[in-house]
């Protein structure tokens, strides 16, 4: 028993000193069996770091990919997905920020004029995320806002790397947006602005992964301007 205890103490002390990429790798493993094993994991691991270790783990983590877990697994699943973010958000992670942001003015919450002063900040610093949800969210509460639209896609589709980027966030902000709906929120459903020529719209665009027209602009719109549509 006293070895098998010391063998154990010994691993927790392995781990506590494992580089911060091998942390990240262990916790995207840990997400094979649900969102609870991941966050205990990250708790066990951050009780015993410095803040600036923790801040580091939680800069190079890619929160983005997460968003899915938002809606499936256990209701003990859920809630450490709700605390994880909570947590990385108070820890200034972008992609945390846009998601707490976006269920909030999705949901009515607070000012909505404060959470897009948040979302235009990170877009003016360059998150390509907060770049893409800024545009949907302003075509849907603002749709008369052309100015700050056009300007919008003026900077996204001048990107260097808009092709690269474009159908990954398109499906990031998909998975939050299934994770803020899983949430119940109340809404109607609203129509799509879509290609009138193609009549290609979100679905197509990301699904299929190269279903955006490059060669259209207004097949390369749709998918952004409706990537926050709830529906």
């Amino acid at each position: 028993m006293a070895h098998t205890l010391s063998k154990l103490g010994g691993l927790k002390n392995n781990v506590e000193c494992l580089p911060i990429d091998m942390i990240i790798t262990i916790m995207q493993l840990l997400l094979g069996s649900g969102f609870e094993g991941f966050f205990n994991f990250f708790i066990a691991w951050a009780r015993s770091q410095r803040p600036c270790a923790i801040g580091s783990l939680i800069a190079e983590f890619p929160v983005c990919t997460l968003y899915k877990f938002g809606a499936v697994g256990s209701v003990t699943d859920k809630l450490c997905f709700a605390r994880f973010f909570r947590i990385t958000e108070r820890l200034g992670n972008a992609d945390a920020i846009l998601y707490a942001r976006c269920k909030a003015i999705l949901r009515g919450e607070g000012s909505a004029e404060v959470h897009f002063t948040v979302l235009n900040g990170l877009a003016n610093e360059g998150h390509f995320l907060s770049m893409i949800g800024n545009i949907s969210l302003h075509n849907r509460y603002y749709p008369n806002a052309y100015g700050e639209i056009l300007r919008g896609l003026s900077t996204v589709f001048n990107h260097p790397y808009y092709n690269n980027f474009i159908v990954p966030t398109l499906t990031d902000l998909r998975s939050l947006k299934t994770a803020i709906s899983a949430i119940e929120i109340g809404h109607e459903a609203e129509s799509v602005s879509g290609c009138p020529i193609h009549l290609i719209g979100l679905e197509s665009g990301v699904n299929a992964g190269h279903g955006i027209r490059w060669g259209c602009l207004m097949c390369s719109i749709s998918p952004i301007v409706n990537a926050l549509r709830m529906s």
